[in-house]
């Protein structure tokens, strides 16, 4: 009888699991996100909310077109570099007409490729993503001193769309940073 529990209690779990993953992959509210909604371009995107979205210099709110957000203070950014020791930078938009191709080709000139993989997409919703292609570069930002980027460019009925993490070379939390802005494009949808 005991072990009959265990495996209902384990069949409710993962009922449980099935239904928060459905229900986030459908745009529904996650406690601790906020959404972002782009009227010119088509889109909204969730991201969490200790994440600020990234400022002018003066203090004057960032673009109402895309998002750009920060995981640290925007007074500690850093002039002409913008990401601080340890800090992060993910950017939501429209990539561009043409293919990925020419995005990654345009958009990594001076970048030295380190990874391109294709990202099999299980969601069947039509306005979110059919397909997800993530680019990883590292560009150099001084001596010794490289960022990480990593794209993921995400096809839409609608065209394509680049969420873009910038982080510094290293950066113990890189993978965690990763499955964040997967996350982020996953909760992509267009109008």
């Amino acid at each position: 009888m005991q072990e009959l529990r265990s495996i209902r209690n384990i069949h409710s779990r993962a009922l449980v699991l099935v239904l928060l993953a459905w229900n986030s992959a459908l745009g529904s509210p996650v406690p601790g996100w906020k959404a972002f909604e782009s009227t010119k371009s088509g889109f909204k995107v969730r991201y969490p909310a200790q994440w600020q979205e990234l400022r002018g210099i003066d203090g004057s709110p960032g673009s109402k077109d895309r998002l750009d957000i920060i995981n640290f203070p925007n007074a500690e950014r850093v002039q002409g570099v913008v990401i601080k020791k340890g800090g992060a930078e993910i950017s939501v938009g429209p990539a561009g007409s043409g293919s990925i191709d020419d995005w990654v080709r345009d958009n990594t000139k001076l970048d030295t490729q380190v990874q391109r993989r294709t990202i099999q997409m299980s969601s069947t919703d039509p306005s979110g993503c059919m397909s997800l292609v993530e680019v990883t570069s590292l560009s150099e930002v001084g001596p010794d001193t490289q960022f990480s980027r990593t794209v993921y460019f995400c096809s839409t009925r609608r065209g394509a769309f680049a969420v873009s993490l910038t982080n510094w070379q290293g950066d113990p939390k890189e993978v965690e940073l990763r499955e964040l802005a997967r996350e982020i494009v996953i909760s992509l949808r267009i109008r």
